[in-house]
Formats: C-alpha cells, sequence, structure tokens
C-alpha cells in the first residue's frame, strides 16, 4: 500500500532506487530497502593515474518526494582528509538530485530547492533552502558530525549583488558565513562571480525554474549511473 504521504510515482521510483550503483570512476550509490544510503565518492590517489581511492564515504537516510532525491541524517564514516595532516577541514553539503530512470540506467541531476521568503517569483530579495552537510573538522570533538544547515540568497537586483549566509543548526566547531557576491543573470542562467558561491565550478551552469514561491536550481548536466547490484 502507498503511504498517503508519498505519490504513487514516487513509490515506484523508490522501488527502482533499491540496489547498487555507479557512475565510472566517480561515485557509488547504495539505496537499501530500509531507506538508508551509502555514497562513496572516488577520486585518484595523488600522482597516479589509475589508482583510485575513496575520498569519502557518507552513511544517512533518503527519500523521494516530486521526484527529488533526500538526503538527511547522514554522516562521514570515511573520509580521506582525515589521513592528511595538513587538511583541517572538508565537508560536503547533500543537495537533493532530481532522478530519472531508464531501464538498469539512472540519471541523476543536482537540483538544490529554494523558498523565496518574500513570496516572489521574480530573481530579487531572500531565498532560502535547508540542507543536511556533513563535517569533518580535525580540531574539534567529535572531529565528524552531520546536521542541518539553511543556506539563505538575498538578491539585490538593481545593483546585480547578493548576499549569501550559511547558518549551522548544530554545533560543528565551524562558524557560520557572510559572503556577498556579485551575478549575472540572464534568464534562465544564474552565474556568482565569487568562486565560493558559483555552483557551476562544481556542477555545470545553474539553470534557474521559478514556480510559485519556489525556485530551482538545476545543474546543466546530470551524472549517469549503471546497475552494479
Amino acid at each position: 500500500m502507498v503511504s498517503p504521504n508519498i505519490s504513487l510515482e514516487d513509490e515506484v521510483l523508490n522501488q527502482r532506487l533499491i540496489g547498487s550503483w555507479k557512475a565510472k570512476n566517480y561515485e557509488t550509490l547504495t539505496f537499501n530497502p530500509d531507506g538508508t544510503f551509502i555514497d562513496t565518492l572516488w577520486a585518484d590517489i595523488p600522482y597516479t593515474s589509475t589508482v583510485y581511492a575513496p575520498v569519502y564515504v557518507i552513511e544517512g537516510n533518503y527519500s523521494v518526494k516530486n521526484g527529488l532525491l533526500n538526503f538527511y541524517d547522514a554522516t562521514f564514516t570515511y573520509v580521506r582528509a582525515a589521513a592528511d595532516k595538513f587538511a583541517l577541514q572538508y565537508y560536503s553539503i547533500l543537495y537533493p538530485r532530481y532522478v530519472r530512470m531508464d531501464s538498469d540506467d539512472m540519471f541523476l541531476q543536482v537540483t538544490p530547492v529554494l523558498s523565496s521568503r518574500n513570496d516572489s517569483t521574480l530573481l530579487n530579495g531572500e531565498w532560502e533552502m535547508t540542507n543536511w552537510i556533513c563535517v569533518y573538522n580535525k580540531n574539534y570533538d567529535p572531529q565528524i558530525v552531520g546536521g542541518k544547515i539553511k543556506e539563505s540568497y538575498n538578491f539585490v537586483s538593481s545593483e546585480l549583488k547578493c548576499n549569501y549566509n550559511r547558518t549551522y543548526f548544530f554545533d560543528a566547531g565551524v562558524e557560520n558565513i557572510s559572503i556577498i557576491s556579485a551575478y549575472t543573470y540572464e534568464h534562465p542562467r544564474i552565474n556568482f562571480q565569487t568562486p565560493d558561491l558559483d555552483f557551476g565550478s562544481f556542477f555545470g551552469v545553474m539553470i534557474a525554474h521559478h514556480t510559485e514561491n519556489e525556485m530551482r536550481w538545476v545543474a546543466s548536466d546530470a551524472v549517469y549511473y549503471t546497475r552494479i547490484k
């Protein structure tokens, strides 16, 4: 029986997700029937081009709603930075990913979802989103923690500037962040001039899709996964 809070489409998608998936040498994802997941990000070991090892392993819970894969109650169970004496901090924000399935192929597209605090569909005023983050902090006890953060973007369209704030809802030994960045916006593309805010450096050009009081920043490229189990 489908839960009254889950659409039939999401329930079917959730069932098809169960199993293990791989994106080349980049990432492996395992979704379990009990709603837990294991996410392993891979990268080559420095000074080699053929030997790959985990950058991190994240374990937690997941859900599917309106075609979006959401992660929560997650934490690092391994992080390579912990073995690097020069690495003081490392974090991973678990943004929602839009899911598309095709037989034994899966496509995931990073899709941050922001809500308007101004009841607006225009790229002006304040927008915010809350997601889960995993944090490694060498100088904090415990060194590995996870919890929710709120990211807010206050766009001043008359000046083409954005005030960004990141607020932690838990103690990670990390200070909240405030950044002011210039931006360009040619509908539907948005680009921040400050590298720390430039989603494009990670996901490709971000495309802003507006609906009523909601905006989705959709990565221009989806990551292709094949089923391995």
